[in-house]
C-alpha cells in the first residue's frame, strides 16, 4: 500500500479508542443487570470489533514474521493463560467445572482452538466464555501476512475473493439452518468479519469524508438503540448489519474535525482501547469473583450490598485488573520471554 493511503497515527489511536466502547457493549451484555436487548447489541459489539480489526491489520507491519508472530503469541497467549486461571478459581466449588469433558475443554481453550468444536453452552462459562473470540483473532493473525501480500498485489482479486468468500460462508450457515455454534463462533465464519473490515479500510483509506457525515452514524446508533428492541434475531446478525458497522468504522476513520473525532483522540480512551482484550477476557470470571464475595458477606456477615453497587465494583474491578495486567504483567512477561 504506498504511503499516501496510510492513516496518521491520530487516526488510528481514533479506532483504537473506539475497541474500548465496543468492549464494554460485550461486557453490558454478561454483566447484570441481564437484558434480552443487551444481549443482541452484545453480538454486534463483538461483530464490530472483529471488523475494526480487519480494519486496523491493513496497516499492521508483517515484514519481519518471526518478530510478528512473537509479538502476536505474547500478545495474546499469556493474557488467555492467566484468564483461564482466574475462571477456574472463580469456578472452584462448582463440582461440574471439574469434569473431564471440562478439563478437555479447558485445554481446547488454553490453545485457542475450543470454537472449532461444538460445545455445549453450559461448559463455555467454566472455561471463561468470552475467549471464544480469540479463536477467530488468533485464526485472523495467522494467516494475516499472506492476505496482505493478495491485497496489495491485486486489490480486485482480494475483494472478489472475499466476496466469494463470503457467499460461501453465508451458505454454510443457511444449510446449517444458522446453527448458533457455526453462526457467532465458529472461526471461519466469523473470520468473515475481519476480511470485509480489510477490505473496507483499504477501499476507503484515502478518502475524506465531510464532519457530518459522522452525526448521520450518530443518528444512525441512536436509531438502532431505540428501535434495536423491536428487530427480531436474525436481523441483528452480522450479514444484514455489516454495511452499518463498516460505514460507522469508516466514518471515524476518515474524519479530521469534529467532537467524535476529538473525543476519540483523548488518550484515555485510547488507553482503553489498547486495553480491550484484557476486558474482554477478564471481566467475565472476576464478575463471578466479585458475585461470590457479595454472596458471602451477605450470608456470613449479614452485610448486604445493594445491587446496584455491586454491579458498580464489578466494572470498577475489571478496569483497574485490566489496566494492572496491561501495564505491569504484560510488560513484564514480554520482557522476559
Amino acid at each position: 500500500m504506498s504511503d499516501d493511503k496510510v492513516i496518521n497515527r491520530k487516526k488510528i489511536g481514533a479506532l483504537q479508542s473506539l475497541r474500548l466502547f465496543f468492549a464494554m457493549v460485550v461486557m453490558a451484555q454478561h454483566i447484570p443487570p441481564y437484558d434480552e436487548y443487551l444481549s443482541q447489541i452484545g453480538n454486534v459489539g463483538v461483530s464490530f470489533f472483529f471488523i475494526l480489526s480487519g480494519w486496523l491489520a491493513v496497516y499492521t507491519d508483517t515484514s519481519n514474521l518471526k518478530n510478528y508472530y512473537k509479538k502476536k503469541i505474547l500478545r495474546i497467549f499469556p493474557m488467555l493463560w492467566f484468564s483461564l486461571v482466574i475462571a477456574l478459581i472463580a469456578n472452584i466449588t462448582v463440582k461440574s467445572c471439574w469434569t473431564v469433558d471440562n478439563a478437555i475443554y479447558i485445554i481446547r481453550t488454553a490453545f485457542c482452538v475450543q470454537s472449532y468444536f461444538p460445545t455445549p453452552m453450559g461448559y463455555y462459562y467454566y472455561a471463561n466464555s468470552p475467549a471464544w473470540f480469540l479463536c477467530t483473532i488468533v485464526l485472523f493473525y495467522l494467516i494475516l501476512p499472506a492476505i496482505q501480500k493478495f491485497c496489495k498485489k491485486s486489490l480486485k482479486f482480494f475483494v472478489s475473493l472475499v466476496a466469494a468468500y463470503s457467499t460461501i460462508v453465508v451458505c454454510i450457515t443457511a444449510i446449517a439452518n444458522f446453527n448458533l455454534w457455526i453462526q457467532y463462533s465458529f472461526p471461519f465464519v466469523r473470520l468473515m468479519d475481519c476480511l470485509w473490515g480489510m477490505v473496507a479500510a483499504t477501499l476507503l483509506a484515502d478518502k475524506q469524508w465531510r464532519t457530518y457525515h459522522q452525526y448521520f452514524s450518530f443518528l444512525l446508533v441512536l436509531l438502532y438503540l431505540f428501535f434495536g428492541r423491536y428487530i427480531i434475531r436474525e436481523l441483528s446478525s452480522t450479514y444484514l448489519l455489516m454495511p452499518l458497522m463498516i460505514y460507522l468504522i469508516s466514518v471515524f476513520a476518515t474524519a479530521t474535525t469534529g467532537w467524535f473525532y476529538n473525543v476519540l483522540n483523548n488518550k484515555v480512551f485510547q488507553e482503553g482501547g489498547n486495553m480491550s482484550m484484557e476486558l474482554f477476557l477478564f471481566h467475565f470470571p472476576l464478575m463471578r469473583i466479585v458475585s461470590a464475595i457479595v454472596y458471602l458477606l451477605d450470608k456470613y456477615l449479614l452485610l448486604t450490598i445493594p445491587k446496584l453497587v455491586s454491579y458498580l465494583l464489578v466494572w470498577l474491578i475489571v478496569f483497574l485488573f485490566s489496566y494492572a495486567y496491561h501495564k505491569i504483567i504484560n510488560p513484564r512477561i514480554t520482557k522476559v520471554l
